[in-house]
């Protein structure tokens, strides 16, 4: 038996979505510490955790997609310092 997807989204308007999240933090953020990229991180998956549970004002959609940009952003950071 095949599932149905609940949800009609493709993949180039989730990678926009994530790609505008991304851009938020990407130019007055970028230098900062690891331990500010975790504290964000971390303060995304908490967010995420009360919008599963119907406890929190956003959608898990918009955590992921906040934790996804986070992500990115902080990957990239890590690549650059190891480039120099």
């Amino acid at each position: 038996m095949r599932m149905k997807r609940k949800h009609n989204i493709t993949l180039s308007k989730v990678e926009r979505k994530v790609i505008k999240h991304r851009r938020l933090f990407i130019f007055h953020k970028r230098d900062e510490p690891d331990d500010y990229w975790y504290r964000m991180l971390m303060e995304e998956v908490a967010e995420l955790t009360l919008a599963l549970e119907g406890k929190h004002e956003h959608t898990p959609d918009l955590e992921l997609t906040e934790i996804a940009g986070i992500c990115i952003n902080w990957i990239e950071k890590i690549n650059d310092e190891n480039e120099t």
